[in-house]
């Protein structure tokens, strides 16, 4: 299993992520979690961050904004794009698996957000079916694009600085 080293923005390390989240719940119990994880190419090295966000949650179900803590992690350049989406795959299964376990929460409780396009035209369509199988098989919510937000957004932006 892949080691992560969690931070807040600004770069604070969070030494154990299952306790950070269990006191983030119970100051926020209506929070959802989402697991996300991109990738970018720089160089001779494939950067992967992969996100936990928060999304703050009332009573009611109304958002009230999210939370995020990240881990990056950096690899000799994958070349070809089913072998680097499905490492993104994989580690945001890895973090979840780690969440679950130190929480103590039920995997149908977190959904794992994929950078993965549904339309067979676009090159992460490679893996879709795959993925999207394998996630929900294991027991967790799954998103893809567009509505994949924690790892097309938080994760593309946490992998590219």
């Amino acid at each position: 299993m892949k080691e992560f080293v969690f931070k807040k923005f600004g770069g604070v390390i969070i030494p154990d992520v299952g306790k950070y989240i269990s006191d983030y719940l119970k100051k926020q119990p209506f929070t959802k979690i989402y697991i996300g994880t991109d990738s970018h190419q720089s160089g001779k090295t494939t950067n992967y961050a992969t996100a936990i966000v928060l999304y703050d949650l009332d009573e009611n179900g109304i958002g009230h904004g999210a939370h995020v803590i990240y881990a990056r992690n950096k690899e000799n350049k994958t070349h070809d794009i089913f072998t680097r989406i499905w490492t993104e795959i994989t580690y945001s299964v890895e973090v979840a698996e780690i969440v679950c376990e130190t929480v103590k929460i039920q995997r149908e409780e977190i959904v794992i957000d994929i950078d993965v396009n549904p339309n067979e035209h676009e090159g992460s369509n490679v893996v879709f079916n795959a993925s999207v199988g394998y996630i929900k098989g294991i027991g967790f919510g799954v998103r893809a694009k567009p509505d994949s937000w924690a790892a097309s957004c938080s994760a593309d932006l946490l992998c590219k600085f």
